[in-house]
């Protein structure tokens, strides 16, 4: 498999390109019936998320619980799949790929191949700032779950190919799939 390192101006483009997060916008929320239904506590994430850290005063963020990060440094590497399956099937829009350092969540992003990621998405992985925070440090292989909403499961999941991160600036690494299995 090859190793692609892209550029700076096409990574923005990539990161920018894909949603990192669930933004709830506004005092309401789309339940999924159509209707919707008026937030009235400060955290106004589905059940089964929590607010980001990256939320700001605008807007909310809600990640999978399990998959809350914190954007650490400039230093970032991107994986990309091009399938992300459970049991051999393709994921759906709603569901999410965490990337963790050990147990530590070092970036996610929900896999809606219909925002803009052209057939690929990409998981941002962000770097260690003093080496013991438990975030992504140079020759650590991240690894990944997989989180599935509609049934509120997390998965490990297997890349075909493992890429060890490098943290000297914007590197994108692409494996052909990443896949779980249920037991």
């Amino acid at each position: 498999m090859k190793r692609y390192i892209i550029n700076i101006i096409m990574l923005c483009f990539v990161f920018f390109s894909c949603e990192s997060g669930e933004v709830m916008g506004g005092d309401s929320e789309d339940t999924g019936g159509g209707e919707e239904e008026t937030c009235t506590g400060e955290n106004c994430c589905p059940e089964n998320f929590v607010e980001s850290s990256l939320t700001t005063s605008d807007e909310q963020i809600c990640l999978p619980e399990s998959f809350n990060y914190i954007n650490t440094t400039q230093l970032t590497d991107g994986y990309g799949f091009n399938n992300v399956i459970i049991d051999g099937i393709q994921i759906d829009n709603d569901d999410w790929v965490g990337a963790f350092n050990g147990s530590i969540c070092v970036g996610s992003i929900k896999w809606d191949l219909a925002f803009g990621c052209d057939e690929i998405c990409f998981v941002p992985t962000y770097g260690s700032v003093q080496n013991n925070d438990g975030y992504m440090t140079s020759g650590v292989s991240p690894t990944f779950k997989i989180y599935d909403t509609s049934d509120n499961i997390y998965y490990d999941a297997t890349p075909t190919e493992n890429y060890n991160w490098v943290g000297s600036g914007f590197n994108i690494h692409i494996a052909t799939s990443l896949a779980a299995i249920s037991n």
